[in-house]
């Protein structure tokens, strides 16, 4: 009966080592053919593709160009400004030497450009609740400055005028002009020659409390000499040239 239990004894021992025996062997043998794998996948040099995910174009909506146009009417009694939007019409009006008329549509409170097809100009000029206010400068087709007016709420303060060469023509600062009286020569201006020499000038202005214009000749003599009183009428004219 001993020789039987110590036997039994020993085949477990046997068996347990086996076992051991076998579960070292896979590990190694599982281990080896990793390695043999991963050197095929070297030497082979696999490419991996990875998908590239293309950006979106963002495009930015770019708004309508804000635009005018100024033509003179079929009897050129006025002319015709029509704004546009890209090419919507958004807006007209008809104008006059400085004044505007028969208004319609909005214009955005912006600075837009514009172009007098009739004088072949252009220029830019600044709007708010449909009037102009601030700069408006007008070009010749030679790039030379034609006008510079400076617009408040739709009203002219200060105004120039160039002739074609870029010789300041006329200067009109109306910031105190005597409104009271039906006088298109009101605040302080001036006229000058071809060649920049004075030829006329004007003083009607609350300051003055009246005013005066005055003619000059081809040399810068004093010609003509008209005197205003409050309401806008000649009180006094002296003839230099009498003299």
């Amino acid at each position: 009966m001993k020789k039987i239990k110590l036997f039994n004894k020993a085949g477990k021992v046997i068996i347990f080592i086996l076992i051991a025996i076998v579960i070292v062997v896979l590990i190694v043998v599982s281990a080896v053919i990793n390695n043999l794998i991963n050197k095929q996948l070297i030497d082979n040099k696999v490419p991996v593709k990875i998908n590239k995910v293309e950006k979106k174009k963002i495009t930015e909506k770019k708004e309508d160009k804000i635009f005018r146009t100024t033509r003179l009417e079929p009897n050129r009694q006025f002319f015709i400004n029509i704004v546009y939007s890209g090419e919507e019409e958004i807006a007209q009006f008809k104008s006059k030497d400085l004044e505007m008329f028969d208004f319609e549509g909005t214009i955005p409170n912006l600075k837009i450009e514009f172009k007098n097809v009739a004088d072949n100009t252009h220029g830019m000029e600044e709007w708010r609740n449909n009037k102009r206010d601030g700069l408006l400068q007008e070009y010749y087709d030679n790039g030379q400055l034609k006008l510079e007016i400076y617009y408040v709420s739709g009203f002219v303060r200060q105004y120039k005028e160039y002739f074609y060469d870029g010789i300041l023509r006329k200067e009109v600062d109306y910031k105190d002009a005597l409104k009271s009286i039906k006088n298109e020569e009101v605040g302080v201006g001036k006229i000058y020659g071809p060649k920049g020499s004075l030829m006329y000038e004007w003083n009607l202005t609350y300051d003055k409390h009246g005013g005066y214009n005055r003619s000059y000749g081809s040399n810068g003599e004093l010609l003509i000499e008209n005197i205003f009183d409050d309401n806008g009428k000649i009180i006094e004219t002296s003839n230099f040239m009498q003299k």
